[in-house]
């Protein structure tokens, strides 16, 4: 059955004499309507049916009802035309358009298309349609003094592709994927280079590779793909390397070392895989050691890092200083030997003041105070300990031995293979370290005033010898 135009959906510019307007609307519902009607006495606009009542509205707002006559004898009224289609909504495949057609029942003078709002330049009162798109007609009515709109009939293709990407991205950066949105009814299939793509039926399509790519939409019996297939290329990859002028890595304390970049596009610095705050830089001035490297985005919205990042090393000498009995008092007379590093120079410092001639791995300290070695790389790194050496006055020194006049004698000294030991005081305990503090020789319960010890395995160089006594220790520095 023809669908009519349905009133409401009509849309009316009326300039009548009193340049006034008027819309016209009904209670009536679901009744199939015959046509629309213009009373020209009361310039009232009225719609009908095959005939029976009609509530309709009057430019004034009254309501009343009419019964409309065959014979036109109830009301002077003068019938208007409305645009009519076998559908609302008409399908077809691309293939074949000519069977599609939109027409007019009546022929009426003056009126003229219009395609999605849009003049038309068709004039005929039927026409033949190959494009998507909603069709409508304008009618003059009342002597050109009022206008009618047709109700609308939409065409559209039964199967249309069309492919889209967010944002209309095209371009392929590395590791990165492009989801192409076709059609999602009927059925589907994607193609590259124009062959299928085994598995991928549905309405998306997930790239990661350059390609021509296309869907087909099989619909009631009709195929189509998209007019333009989607090609997706390789971006432009940016790329980064990083340099210093003369290809330092290695950092000295206080230094700074002038990394290289790539410059333009979006820039950022990482220090041991963390992005540095600020360092948006095409260089970056380094001051501690670590991995470096430079994060490079460009107008593609590629990014890389260099294949190779700077590696910057801390070439600072580490300076500890140690004794080999952890022994920090001191007695008068007494000396306290303190092991540093080697390195290609080497200074000692007492409470912060340079000893002369102190220029060795080692110092012998005589008096308390805090010491310190400074050394020097042949590249010029210079560092000291984080922590001097401090050596105490002994406030027990005296506790019950004269150390000076002590009757201990110990001979001969420096020592062959025999090292020999009297004393005037019992002796329980006798220990001997090297000077890197290794206890080389020990013995208990001796309680001998005379004790020989055998030197003949001991290496060349300084030993410390530790005697237990009653009245405390005693210590000697014996050389081989």
């Amino acid at each position: 059955m023809p669908l009519y135009s349905s009133f409401e959906e009509l849309n009316y510019e009326i300039d009548i004499a009193t340049v006034t307007e008027s819309i016209v609307s009904t209670s009536l519902g679901g009744d199939e309507f015959h046509g629309v009607w213009h009373d020209t006495l009361n310039n009232n606009f009225l719609l009908t049916t095959y005939g029976g009542d009609v509530y309709v509205s009057d430019a004034s707002g009254l309501t009343g009802s009419i019964l409309f006559s065959s014979d036109n004898t109830t009301m002077d009224i003068t019938q208007l035309v409305t645009l009519r289609s076998e559908n609302d909504t008409l399908e077809f495949c691309p293939s074949t358009p000519d069977s599609m057609m939109v027409s007019l029942i009546y022929d009426v003078p003056g009126f003229q298309w219009y395609k999605d709002g849009v003049l038309y330049s068709e004039t005929n009162d039927t026409i033949y349609v190959s494009d998507p798109g909603t069709y409508r007609a304008l009618y003059p009515i009342d002597g050109g003094m009022a206008y009618m709109w047709s109700e609308p009939i939409t065409v559209i293709h039964t199967a249309h592709v069309d492919i889209t990407s967010p944002g209309g991205d095209t371009q392929l950066c590395p590791g990165e994927t492009i989801t192409l949105t076709g059609e999602s009814t009927g059925t589907l299939q994607w193609f590259l280079y124009g062959s299928p793509i085994s598995g991928e039926t549905g309405s998306t399509l997930t790239v990661s590779a350059p390609g021509i790519y296309n869907q087909s939409q099989t619909n009631m019996g009709c195929t189509d793909t998209a007019d333009a297939s989607f090609v997706i290329t390789n971006a432009t990859v940016p790329v980064v390397t990083i340099t210093e002028s003369s290809s330092d890595t290695m950092l000295c304390p206080g230094e700074t070392i002038t990394l290289n970049g790539a410059s333009g596009g979006t820039l950022q610095w990482y220090l041991d895989g963390s992005a540095i705050a600020g360092a948006t830089t095409n260089t970056y001035n380094a001051t501690a050691p670590g991995t470096y490297n430079q994060m490079k985005t460009n107008l593609s919205g590629c990014s890389d890092t260099a294949a190779v990042p700077y590696v910057i090393y801390d070439d600072s000498p580490v300076v500890s200083i140690s004794q080999a009995m952890n022994d920090s008092l001191i007695c008068p007379g007494d000396t306290i030997t303190l092991t540093g590093i080697t390195e290609d120079a080497m200074q000692w410092y007492m409470n912060g003041t340079m000893i002369s001639g102190a220029t060795s791995n080692t110092y012998n300290a005589t008096s308390a105070g805090i010491y310190n070695q400074f050394v020097t790389k042949i590249d010029g790194c210079s560092d000291s300990a984080a922590v001097g050496f401090t050596i105490y006055d002994d406030t027990n020194c005296n506790a019950g031995i004269d150390i000076n006049d002590m009757s201990v004698r110990i001979y001969p000294n420096p020592v062959g293979n025999n090292l020999f030991i009297e004393s005037d005081i019992v002796i329980h305990a006798i220990v001997i370290f090297d000077l890197n503090g290794r206890e080389v020789y020990h013995k208990e319960n001796i309680d001998e005033l005379k004790i020989p010890i055998d030197f003949q395995r001991f290496e060349k160089g300084s030993y410390l010898l530790q005697l237990s006594t009653d009245n405390g220790q005693i210590r000697r520095t014996i050389i081989k």
